[in-house]
């Protein structure tokens, strides 16, 4: 897996390479700018959601 910062505040997943093949759907979205649910393989965002708080809940953290 290859991650960039992007600003401050950004963290972006750029590759995910399994067995040697992209599993990134790069037809799909534009990495970085479009909703990551729209490129990433659903595998990988059924863990992020279990392993991120969702940004509502990051709300009530912040405040």
């Amino acid at each position: 897996m290859e991650v960039n910062q992007w600003g401050l505040h950004n963290t972006v997943i750029t590759s995910i390479k399994k067995d040697g093949i992209e599993q990134i759907d790069f037809n799909a979205g534009q990495v970085g700018y479009d909703d990551p649910r729209d490129y990433l393989p659903e595998k990988i965002v059924e863990l992020l959601d279990r392993k991120l708080p969702d940004e509502s809940e990051a709300e009530e953290v912040a405040s």
